[in-house]
């Protein structure tokens, strides 16, 4: 079970905490681009209004080779 937790413009429109059964950010992501309605469209047009995201797991930046490793809890800024 992942903690996910959405910070920001995100937060506020999508819910601010997430518990899905997935292994990775990646596979986060992807659940949550599927269970929330909305959610894929907001993240491919989100920087058209200037947001980009950075995704942190246990106080460290995920850079998008690292995406498909492993961890428990993860931070959308």
């Amino acid at each position: 079970m992942m903690r996910i937790r959405l910070e920001g413009v995100a937060g506020k429109r999508f819910g601010y905490e997430h518990n899905l059964e997935v292994r990775n950010p990646n596979e986060a992501i992807r659940a949550l681009c599927q269970l929330i309605p909305g959610f894929k469209a907001f993240l491919a047009s989100a920087h058209e209004y200037g947001l980009f995201f950075q995704i942190i797991s246990k106080g460290d930046l995920i850079d998008y080779e690292h995406l498909a490793f492993g961890t428990n809890e993860m931070v959308l800024v």
